[in-house]
């Protein structure tokens, strides 16, 4: 018999197909708008979003964080470590600090700002946490963060250390959520979580174990991105209705 965990990626691969296969079998350039429909094999774990690190989050709530909530830097399909929040970095003294340059204008989700005040109180939650969120292990040895100007982020290690790969590479490092949103939801913020994302998580339309609904931000700082209007994840635990499903 095969795990859960083997079904889910097969229900989960079912998504990947159905968007691989929209831009082999059209040999074009991607076009804008149109719905993505994606299977899920287990629904997402909603009270582990992006600024709760207590625990691990889970293949499936990664996924929508991923469209969700934007980092510092990320990887490219060649792993390498390219700009995402921050348009361009400094590594000063081998790694004993590091400065981010931000891009501009770039708002949360919620019409607030994503500038380097944000980008350090995300840091600083993080840091309070300490031992408590699961990722802290991978930044240890930061002493310090620093909003230089609006959008210039400074973070002073106590040691030169590596800090960019556990940023880029490792379940989005440190995704940059909105204060304003944590402070006007408190302690029911996972279930509103605001990022500056491709994509808009609408809790609206989500419904436990049926459906997850991601809709177009449309003031994404990336230009021309994203290419889809709507994503709509069923969760699908049968790994023949999702075979079925895609079928049809």
């Amino acid at each position: 018999m095969r795990s859960r965990a083997s079904w889910s990626g097969i229900a989960v691969l079912v998504g990947i197909v159905v968007a691989l296969a929209g831009l082999v079998v059209a040999g074009e350039q991607p076009k804008q708008g149109g719905t993505l429909r994606v299977a899920f094999g287990s629904d997402i774990h909603i009270g582990r979003f992006t600024l709760n690190r207590s625990s691990p989050t889970g293949y499936e709530t990664f996924w929508v964080m991923n469209n969700t909530h934007n980092a510092l830097v990320t990887l490219n399909h060649d792993f390498e470590i390219v700009p995402d929040l921050a348009k361009s970095w400094e590594v000063i003294d081998n790694g004993k600090a590091y400065v981010f340059h931000l891009h501009e204008n770039v708002k949360f989700h919620d019409g607030t700002d994503a500038d380097a005040e944000a980008v350090k109180w995300n840091f600083d939650q993080l840091l309070a946490q300490g031992p408590k969120a699961w990722v802290y292990v991978y930044f240890t040895q930061i002493e310090s963060t620093e909003a230089i100007d609006k959008h210039t982020f400074k973070v002073t290690m106590k040691e030169p250390a590596e800090l960019l790969q556990p940023l880029a590479g490792y379940f989005q490092g440190i995704p940059i959520g909105s204060p304003a949103a944590v402070k006007k939801w408190g302690d029911d913020w996972n279930r509103h979580p605001v990022g500056t994302g491709p994509f808009i998580f609408k809790f609206d339309e989500y419904r436990p174990d049926e459906v997850i609904v991601l809709e177009k931000n449309p003031n994404y700082f990336k230009p021309g991105l994203p290419y889809l209007d709507r994503i709509e994840i069923r969760v699908l635990r049968d790994p023949i209705a999702a075979m079925t499903a895609l079928r049809t």
